[in-house]
């Protein structure tokens, strides 16, 4: 049988575009729609707050792993707390990230329903969600790399289009006042809301399938730098379309800013590029997190195929995504929880590991070739 825990190696842009998708993904449903709600017009830079402490994060999460060159986060849990206090940790970083996949397959399906689909039912959407992200978790994670390598350029040139397109409704004067609900709100709020980028810990996980400990440092800042670069953006043109007090009761609202593109008889109805892109990137965001919760079960209890565990979470998965009883709940309660207080899972374990690992003198033991 093979053995499916030892993943194959990636290159770098494989990785990198892995974790942009992954990370960005948010920004196409109601994440903008959360941020103006919390700190009105002053969200296109709180999310660079957001950023900066989520670098902070992961500086943690690189000294952690080039002290420990050829392991993973799972592995050195355990090495410095202990088998027990680590399966702990490594349980609660998959039980986030699964509960991540749930709520945003949920996210993608109301919305699809909401402006899209409206008389399919709600499990049809989510169980064909989820039946892709089966196939590509039997296909594996180098597969899905490339995938995402191949097509990332076409999303981003989409994204790049819609935004340049939906100019004709830019107005300068709807990001004033330009400090929002005040300064002090909105340096909270971001660092609060330093989850948005909590997927950079997908490099920990996968750290194995990468090239050492200064590609790993290149992999995270830089997919941190794009990743930022893609929200603000966004948040950007969200807020020069639409006015805070109306961009609040929104629930997509890029789809929605795409729809209203229109130069004319024959150049209307953009949010076709748009769909593009969401259903690409959820489909990939999804895909990528259940195979996370995969590796990190499959180190927990020592399996070593991954295989037989993929319908069963795939269950999981979608029994999760069908308990939040509305698209409010999922705004709301769900995802706004994770934004708040993801980052403890994220962020906090590394740097305690890291402390640890310091006063006791741990470290990786590099192997000869």
């Amino acid at each position: 049988m093979k053995n499916m825990t030892k993943e194959g190696k990636i290159g770098f842009q494989e990785a990198l575009w892995l974790l942009v998708i992954t990370t960005s993904t948010k920004l196409f449903f109601s994440s903008p729609t959360m941020a103006v709600k919390l700190v009105g017009t002053a969200e296109w830079y709180m999310t660079l707050v957001s950023a900066v402490v989520a670098a902070v994060g992961f500086i943690f999460i690189y000294l952690l792993l080039k002290r420990y060159p050829e392991n993973n986060i799972m592995e050195i849990y355990n090495d410095v707390f202990g088998r027990f206090l680590g399966f702990i940790l490594s349980f609660l970083l998959a039980a986030v990230l699964l509960i991540e996949a749930a709520v945003g397959i949920r996210e993608f399906a109301e919305v699809q329903k909401v402006y899209v689909f409206p008389k399919t039912p709600i499990t049809f959407i989510i169980g064909a969600f989820v039946a892709v992200a089966v196939i590509l978790s039997f296909l594996g994670l180098e597969a899905v790399a490339r995938y995402t390598k191949l097509v990332a350029f076409s999303l981003i040139l989409a994204f790049v289009i819609i935004i340049i397109l939906a100019f004709q409704h830019y107005q300068l004067h709807r990001l004033f006042p330009i400090y929002g609900y005040g300064l002090g709100k909105t340096i909270y709020h971001g660092a609060m809301r330093s989850s948005a980028y909590g997927e950079v810990i997908i490099v920990a996980i996968i750290a194995k399938s990468l090239h050492g400990a200064k590609e790993i440092k290149k992999l995270g800042f830089t997919s941190l730098l794009i990743s930022e670069v893609l929200v603000l953006v966004a948040y950007l043109a969200f807020l020069l379309t639409f006015s805070y007090f109306f961009g609040r009761e929104l629930t997509a609202p890029m789809y929605v800013m795409s729809s209203l593109i229109n130069y004319g008889v024959f150049f209307q109805r953009t949010e076709s590029i748009f769909l593009f892109i969401w259903n690409l990137t959820s489909l990939i965001s999804g895909s990528v997190l259940l195979y996370m919760v995969l590796i990190v079960y499959c180190h927990m209890f020592r399996i070593k195929d991954k295989k037989p565990l993929i319908f069963p979470f795939a269950i999981i998965l979608f029994s999760l995504s069908m308990i939040p009883r509305g698209i409010m709940d999922v705004i709301s309660i769900y995802r706004q929880d994770l934004m708040q207080y993801g980052w403890i899972v994220f962020y906090i374990p590394p740097l305690i590991a890291l402390i640890t690992a310091i006063i006791r003198k741990k470290k990786g033991v590099v192997k000869s070739v």
